[in-house]
């Protein structure tokens, strides 16, 4: 068992909202898990939730202003929140879990930092992904210019290998 968070919609800089909730890592709903850097642990933001205010760091704050939906609930799992940080037998336990938190994650979202709202970032990895693709047609360009894909046999042999 882990927790989640469901996180209420909301855009920019407006307070965060949620609830934490138990759930089993094999019937789990889709949640995406955040990769963060902790960064200071000043605890000067918080999130509110049903049970109280949760405090928060600048940086987990940041990932969850920008991870967050402006019209739909957000379910996600971020370790700082997600594990009782205070209780170190579950800490323990929890982080053992953490590869397969990962792995049962429909999607991971990195958050490299900075602000909510700041977009440089998501045009640096727009950037990014651009000169990846383009150098992967190169690649694939040189790869399919070997002599064994001259073979028309080749085709026929990969197709019916295990």
């Amino acid at each position: 068992e882990f927790r989640l968070l469901e996180l209420q919609p909301g855009q920019g800089n407006d307070s965060l909202h949620g609830r934490l909730f138990h759930a089993n890592l094999d019937s789990a709903p889709d949640f995406q898990a955040i990769s963060y850097v902790w960064g200071s642990d000043v605890m000067d933001h918080t999130l509110d939730t049903p049970d109280g205010t949760i405090t928060l760091t600048a940086s987990l704050n940041s990932a969850l202003k920008r991870f967050r939906k402006a019209d739909a609930i957000t379910i996600l799992w971020a370790d700082a929140l997600c594990i009782n940080q205070n209780d170190d037998q579950e800490k323990g336990h929890q982080v053992r879990m953490m590869r397969r938190v990962y792995e049962t994650a429909s999607k991971v979202l990195a958050h490299l930092g900075g602000d909510a709202d700041d977009h440089t970032w998501d045009v640096a990895i727009d950037t990014l992904a651009l000169m990846y693709l383009a150098s992967l047609w190169d690649n694939l360009a040189d790869l399919f210019e070997l002599p064994w894909f001259e073979r028309v046999w080749v085709i026929q042999e990969v197709l019916v290998s295990k």
